[in-house]
């Protein structure tokens, strides 16, 4: 009975503070159980679950990322100084039809710099900003109310997700691939790499859904996640609350999840 026991506990992968903790399981024959040697387990830590939303942001990431947006910045306040002087300038000199044409485009091209500035400076990180929200340090943006949450067939994110877990559950590798919006390998690799893996999701649950714009979309879920490849020991990979952000933005109207191996 013990050694039963033994042999059923299986390698878990939990999550705390953003950290992959693996706490492994070994089942040891000893003297006085009577157990035979046990198939030793493969552990696996997918690249999705070292990303969680609530990741602590170091200090220096941090700073660097701030740094990146001040450069950004920077550029564009100086391209923008560039445009006003070109516009003073040709404002005025002698004015042809074709010289008033050059104003009114440049006019055009000031407008579209200081709306990018604008959106600088509204998601400008900051430690305050972060604490509040660490989805943003990861490059999650807000949720947009006003964004239209339905595709062309009528289905939200959410739906385009829970539709791709349905299909791989059901094997069905040619749907699910469909479903992705950039998918790397083409769909005979991909059809291969999943029936090897023989991924099987469990307690799927989207938490949160983000609709920055019209074509990009996030959406948080939690999940268990089995993988048991052939010859191997099964691997039980779980992803718990505040859980992970899914991308999707649109292909042809419709709502895909960002590619997952």
């Amino acid at each position: 009975m013990r050694c039963a026991q033994l042999r059923a506990e299986a390698p878990t992968i939990a999550r705390a503070e953003g950290v992959v903790l693996l706490i492994t399981v070994i089942a040891i024959a000893g003297a006085g159980f009577g157990c035979t040697a046990a198939r030793p387990a493969r552990s696996v830590t997918s690249p999705a679950a070292t990303q969680p939303v609530s990741s602590q942001v170091t200090t220096e990431g941090l700073d660097a990322q701030i740094q990146a947006q001040m450069a950004q910045r920077t550029a564009v306040m100086d391209e923008l100084k560039a445009l006003d002087a070109r516009i003073m300038e040709e404002s005025g000199s002698s004015k042809t039809a074709i010289d008033s044409a050059k104003v009114q485009i440049m006019q055009a091209q000031r407008r579209a710099l200081a709306a990018k500035l604008d959106a600088l400076d509204s998601s400008t990180l900051t430690p305050e900003s972060v604490a509040a929200d660490p989805a943003i340090a990861s490059g999650v943006s807000p949720d947009n109310p006003s964004a239209p949450r339905k595709d062309a067939l009528g289905k939200t994110p959410e739906d385009a997700v829970m539709l791709l877990i349905d299909q791989l559950a059901k094997r069905n590798w040619a749907k699910a691939y469909s479903l992705y919006a950039t998918p790397t390998p083409n769909a005979e690799m991909a059809a291969k790499s999943w029936s090897e893996a023989d991924k099987r999701y469990a307690d799927f649950t989207v938490r949160e859904t983000r609709v920055a714009d019209s074509e990009r979309a996030w959406v948080r879920v939690t999940y268990k996640v089995t993988t048991d490849f052939s010859g191997g020991s099964a691997n039980l990979v779980t992803v718990e609350d505040p859980g992970e952000w899914w991308p999707l933005h649109k292909v042809d109207g419709l709502w895909k999840v960002g590619w997952r191996p």
